[in-house]
């Protein structure tokens, strides 16, 4: 399926569609029922809305980040319950402003009292304060991160949000860079500005002997698309120009939610790579990967 933050990404004759289980992602698909009261027309189901979601009493788009809601709509945070799927989920609605909630950054108990909908932690200590939705790290102020926040971890009816928040203190790696901190001696997710330190390549991720790793653990990060993926490990050698890629899965640390990460773009030949060009150094398939990855 195609990913979307908005209906305005998915062709002619599809709406955007809130993905169950997932930290706000949404995919694109047929429009579903009569689909013809526009964004902003008065509704009763989400059936009758162009964009499939009618949200007290209004067809409204749904959304990723705050750049997604125009008209001086803002991006909220809603746990509502689909026709199309019968659940509850969590979904970014555009939706105006409330003068009456508190803009992010603002102490706060809950997301009902946030402009936003998501009140959160940056750590486990941390206060809780008004968040701002994200899709990825670019989404955020400088000093901030793309996190997941888990609304229900409840495996039967999971559902989460990603929102901006401060990055570890400890942090020395930005996304795509290696994750070992000198600061902490050895892999941490405190060791990313992402807080994510992904070992996924190692046959053993607890292990600091670089030997057991195809690929050292590396600081990842969440995306919606390719674009939002930056150059992998450019810090190893700057000569390379290594490509990663959006994928939209799940991961252990937040099971069984997914959203999308960023992963290397492993290629076989040049043909498998955009830039027909497969920098291949994994030439006996260790780990039962692809021989490279591909290099712009």
């Amino acid at each position: 399926m195609q990913v979307c933050r908005t209906r305005d990404e998915c062709p002619q004759g599809f709406s955007c569609y809130p993905s169950r289980r997932s930290l706000n992602s949404h995919f694109c698909a047929p429009h579903f029922g009569t689909a013809v009261v526009p964004e902003g027309g008065a509704c009763t189901t989400d059936e009758e809305c162009f964009t499939a979601l009618c949200h007290e009493g209004f067809c409204r788009d749904v959304c990723t980040r705050p750049a997604d809601c125009t008209g001086g709509m803002v991006c909220r945070a809603e746990i509502r319950v689909h026709a199309y799927i019968g659940n509850e989920i969590a979904t970014g609605v555009c939706v105006p402003p409330d003068p009456a909630r508190l803009p992010p950054g603002s102490s706060c108990t809950s997301g009902a009292q946030c402009q936003h909908g998501v009140c959160g932690q940056s750590s486990a200590t941390g206060p809780y304060l008004c968040r701002q939705p994200c899709g990825s790290q670019g989404d955020c102020p400088f000093g901030q991160r793309c996190a997941a926040s888990v609304y229900n971890n409840n495996p039967a009816i999971g559902y989460g949000f990603r929102a901006c928040s401060e990055q570890p203190a400890t942090a020395t790696a930005d996304a795509g860079n290696f994750c070992y901190s000198t600061v902490l001696g050895g892999w941490y997710d405190a060791g990313c500005t992402t807080f994510f330190c992904d070992s996924t390549y190692c046959a053993d991720p607890n292990s600091m002997d670089s030997n057991v790793c195809l690929i050292q653990p590396y600081c990842n990060t969440l995306c919606n698309q390719d674009d939002d993926c930056p150059e992998f490990l450019p810090e190893y050698d700057p000569s390379l120009n290594l490509r990663m890629r959006c994928l939209v899965t799940s991961s252990a640390i937040i099971q069984p939610l997914i959203s999308g990460y960023c992963v290397p773009h492993w290629c076989n030949t040049n043909s498998d790579c955009p830039s027909n060009n497969c920098y291949i150094f994994n030439t006996g398939g260790a780990m039962g990967m692809p021989q490279g990855i591909c290099n712009d």
